[in-house]
């Protein structure tokens, strides 16, 4: 069923290990501060069908990612 509904909204569900992350912070001009990673896609990769050898992409880090 999960499968089902990541293919109708679009997304892929991907776990990657720690050792891709790169974890570091940000700060707004307002002064607030948040936590980002920059997660480096390794060669071979492929999701639905797509190779994303080499990508990276700056994402915001959940609770879920920090444990």
């Amino acid at each position: 069923m999960a499968e089902q509904s990541n293919q109708q909204n679009g997304f892929a569900h991907v776990k990657i290990p720690a050792a891709f992350l790169h974890p570091h912070t940000i700060t707004t001009n307002d002064g607030r501060t948040f936590d980002k990673a920059f997660v480096h896609i390794p060669p071979g990769t492929k999701v639905n069908g797509v190779d994303l050898s080499g990508y990276s992409c700056d994402v915001f880090v959940s609770d879920y990612m920090r444990q």
